[in-house]
């Protein structure tokens, strides 16, 4: 889930859809992010930027025009040294989030 420090609304991911697609860009407050699922289930979420990552391919993922960004705890590592970060992001039960983030669009 990207908490509330970071756009005006709140947005948690349903685990089932991430479990089936480990790779999952969204929008969220004007901005595009990337959120990556490991094979062991640990979710991590980054800023994409202008970037549309259209492929998930061991530890990279490929964007549209075919290059490839290093997948790192920190950021994605592009080309030219571009780098995209990493957001906060927490898992957390959907019950005790939405108790105190009512206006949180889920995503399913």
């Amino acid at each position: 889930m990207i908490g509330p420090e970071r756009s005006l609304t709140p947005v948690a991911i349903d685990t089932a859809l991430l479990k089936k697609n480990p790779m999952h860009p969204f929008e969220a407050a004007g901005s595009g992010y990337l959120a990556l699922t490991t094979e062991g289930g640990a979710n991590r979420v980054y800023k994409a930027g202008l970037n549309h990552f259209v492929r998930l391919a061991g530890g990279e993922v490929i964007d549209d025009k075919g290059q490839a960004w290093r997948i790192t705890e920190e950021s994605l590592d592009g080309p030219g040294g571009e780098t995209r970060p990493r957001e906060p992001a927490r898992r957390t039960f959907w019950f005790a989030w939405f108790a105190q983030f009512r206006d949180t669009i889920l995503v399913k």
